[in-house]
């Protein structure tokens, strides 16, 4: 997963709390009713009702997507249920990334973060690593593992060119592989920028209270969003409900900037059930985003 990647994520789920006398927020009522389809077509959201309802093989999905330009992140992440006794649920869960983002060249110069501080100009080299050079064009292939790190890092055909004082080019493919986590970056220069298709994916288990399953998906995994209208203080945010798989929401129209983080919605709608949101549409600081919650019990 690239580093822009990551921070992405980090901005997605960020999640605080303030005193709500200190938030202003303008609602707009709107009887207009509509419906809405979207995330899998067996979804059963009534699912949420209750921790009552948390059985072995519910599945919960949540798929986020952010683009601007040719810039893209995706999160799309599952979590099922394996067993719940005794009030505890033993749950696996699995997130897989897709990006394509640009970075600046001086973040592949040697030592430097994107070849995870390797100096390829300086020999000898890390054991298992290998660079042919050629001028002032460096080829790296091999796998080691990087001082902090415990994943396989592996070059493929790695090209760098470094004049001594800048980088002018990159191509080539980094993977990393680790024991619940691997990922992908192939890159390449396009007039004069880098950009970076990242593929990642990352697994694992836990255990949580049935009571509380729900709420340690949206605070630990992210998997399930809870609607805070904290998070829109300053913003305009016109209120609606409509039909949404099977079940009534209400639907926020969020414009304007908000105050807790900044942001700037245009025509940014909140689909919400009980409290969680459903679904996403709209554009955020310029980007347009997309989400859908999915969540049925597997036969």
């Amino acid at each position: 997963m690239s580093d822009k990647s990551i921070a992405a994520l980090a901005i997605a789920v960020i999640i605080a709390v303030v005193a709500a006398s200190c938030v202003v927020v303008e609602f707009k009522e709107n009887d207009k009713e509509e419906n809405y389809a979207f995330g899998d077509p067996e979804s059963d959201f009534t699912l949420l009702d209750s921790p009552d309802k948390v059985v072995p093989g519910l599945t919960v999905k949540n798929l986020e997507r952010a683009e601007e330009g040719k810039a893209y992140t995706q999160f799309d992440t599952t979590v099922v249920v394996d067993d719940v006794a005794d009030g505890k649920v033993t749950y696996s869960w699995i997130l897989k990334t897709d990006s394509y983002d640009s970075t600046e060249l001086e973040k592949y110069a040697p030592g430097q973060v994107k070849v995870y501080g390797l100096d390829y100009t300086n020999a000898p080299y890390p054991e298992g690593i290998t660079v042919a050079v050629d001028g002032n064009t460096y080829t790296i292939n091999g796998t080691w593992v990087p001082q902090y790190f415990t994943e396989n890092i592996t070059f493929v055909d790695f090209r760098i060119v470094w004049t001594g004082e800048e980088v002018t080019d990159v191509n080539g493919k980094i993977t990393n592989n680790g024991d619940s986590s691997s990922g992908e970056d192939d890159v390449e220069t396009v007039d004069g920028t880098v950009w970076e298709h990242g593929w990642g994916s990352n697994s694992g288990t836990g255990t949580a209270d049935t009571a509380d399953f729900y709420d340690t998906l949206s605070a630990e995994l992210f998997t399930i969003e809870k609607y805070d209208a904290d998070d829109y203080a300053g913003a305009t945010v016109t209120e609606g409900s409509g039909k949404c798989g099977n079940v009534t929401c209400t639907v926020y129209a969020v414009n304007g900037k908000s105050n807790k983080y900044g942001n700037v919605y245009e025509d940014f709608k909140l689909y919400v059930y009980d409290g969680y949101v459903l679904q996403v549409n709209g554009l955020c600081d310029g980007a347009q985003n997309t989400g859908s919650l999915s969540i049925f019990v597997a036969a």
